[in-house]
């Protein structure tokens, strides 16, 4: 028994459990209050939130201009728990309606009840009709107030299973990390340097990956025009399809072209890496017959000369954010931040797929399903709202998510990716794990490689 793999697994597992905890707890560090609105004149609309239902600071408020006879969505993000809610209706009489007034915290609501009401000013009537607020104001001060506390305890009831189970999950996954760490100890170490290998032969893997990308258009008149060809017809396909056949509307303010070629750019990436990298000890055969090549390297070749055309792209998807008047931010950056995490998943599963495909060549043909089946799992087409919190919640443990949003986030939703700590921390997890388990299969059959080959 060794105590260093004890030492570990117990380290390792307490920070595990002590992360889970820490971003999964249950503190309302910021809520969503949700409604629609809709004036019979123009005019606007103004959160205010506080513990003194007397009190209020421009401070803790949201302004939100409506424009005449126009539904508008209102969703503010609150930096608190707070026990009071304010919300202003202008300063002109008019006649507003107020529908789907919520609530929200990660995917749980709870409405706001007539119950929940507790003052009004300049209001000369309320009436509630099938969950619509109908209004008729009549001053310049006209507002109405709600106390939180019982939607707050409604949340509360509705989280307090899922609590439970959490709990019973942080103490699997921290079993599960001690005992794969316990086991597996110094094989892991023997894992982590087989794959720092590729860095140390990082100038011959830059070199094939020229040669690649450009022997694999060698043979044809136009060359590597091709490499460009089919994603921009299938952008410009899907574009015209559901921007004019379909009529979709911007999503988030965005063009819906603008904001399809951003998503759709690093599942491309990933797809062309995947697939190129699966067939690599193939094509490569005879790179692998020789006994001093380290073939582990051959589907990281692939990945790279995938990098080529994704640069591509990406310089594509940046002419259509200014041809659309929307000049670029300092977030751009971050393209290089998820165009690693896609490499590094890529990797992780192109370790499992080109070692498995040497022994079973139909593998092949599986992954091109898969992907075209990942394509539309991946909200790429369609905002991951479409479906609901449910879906939506479910659609997020594809690992592809988080990099499709994140390039999103780097060009017009203008957001860090350590904002978004618990998906980022999920995504790392899984793809080291993928990593780790690729590694596993590729060393296991590495040894059989020449002689199938």
């Amino acid at each position: 028994m060794s105590f260093k793999r004890i030492l570990s697994g117990l380290i390792t597992g307490g920070i595990t459990c002590f992360l889970l905890i820490f971003f999964f707890r249950l503190d309302f560090s910021g809520f969503t209050v949700n409604y629609n609105v809709q004036y019979e004149n123009q005019s606007n609309t103004q959160i205010f939130y506080s513990d003194d239902k007397d009190n209020y600071t421009e401070e803790h408020s949201s302004i939100f201009n409506v424009e005449q006879e126009k539904d508008t969505g209102i969703s503010s993000d609150v930096s608190g728990k707070y026990r009071y809610l304010r919300i202003d209706l202008g300063d002109v009489i008019n006649n507003v309606e107020i529908s789907d007034v919520c609530i929200r915290y990660r995917n749980f609501s709870a409405g706001l009840t007539e119950e929940m009401l507790v003052e009004m000013h300049d209001i000369e009537e309320v009436r509630l009709e099938d969950g619509t607020y109908k209004i008729s104001t009549q001053g310049e001060d006209a507002y109405l107030v709600f106390d939180l506390n019982s939607a707050f305890d409604k949340i509360q009831e509705k989280t307090g299973s899922m609590n439970r189970v959490l709990v019973i999950l942080y103490i699997i996954i921290a079993a599960f990390v001690f005992i794969i760490t316990y086991i597996k100890y110094n094989s892991l170490k023997d894992d982590v340097k087989w794959l720092m290998d590729i860095f140390r032969e990082s100038r011959l893997i830059k070199g094939l990956a020229i040669n690649d990308f450009k022997m694999r258009y060698a043979s044809s008149y136009l060359g590597v025009f091709w490499a460009f060809v089919q994603p921009v017809v299938t952008v410009t396909i899907y574009s015209v399809i559901f921007g004019l056949g379909f009529k979709s509307l911007p999503v988030e303010g965005i063009s819906f072209a603008l904001w399809l070629t951003v998503g759709i750019v690093p599942w491309f990436f990933f797809s062309e890496a995947l697939t190129n990298a699966t067939n690599a000890l193939l094509e490569y055969s005879y790179l692998v017959k020789k006994m001093v090549f380290k073939v582990n390297i051959l589907p990281m070749v692939k990945i790279v000369s995938a990098v080529f055309i994704h640069v591509f792209f990406i310089a594509v998807a940046v002419v259509m954010q200014l041809i659309t008047e929307r000049s670029l931010s300092i977030y751009i950056v971050q393209v290089v931040y998820y165009t690693l995490c896609t490499m590094v998943i890529a990797l992780g599963l192109a370790y499992i797929t080109s070692a498995v495909v040497v022994f079973f060549k139909d593998l092949g043909q599986i992954v091109n399903i898969i992907l075209q089946f990942g394509m539309w799992a991946t909200p790429i087409m369609y905002p991951v709202t479409m479906f609901g919190p449910t879906v939506a919640k479910i659609l997020k443990f594809n690992p592809m998510f988080y990099v499709v949003d994140g390039y999103r986030d780097a060009f017009f939703q203008e957001v860090w990716f350590w904002e978004k700590p618990q998906m980022g921390i999920y995504f790392w997890v899984v793809a080291i794990f993928i990593l780790l388990i690729g590694i596993k299969i590729f060393r296991s059959l590495e040894k059989h490689f020449a002689d199938v080959l």
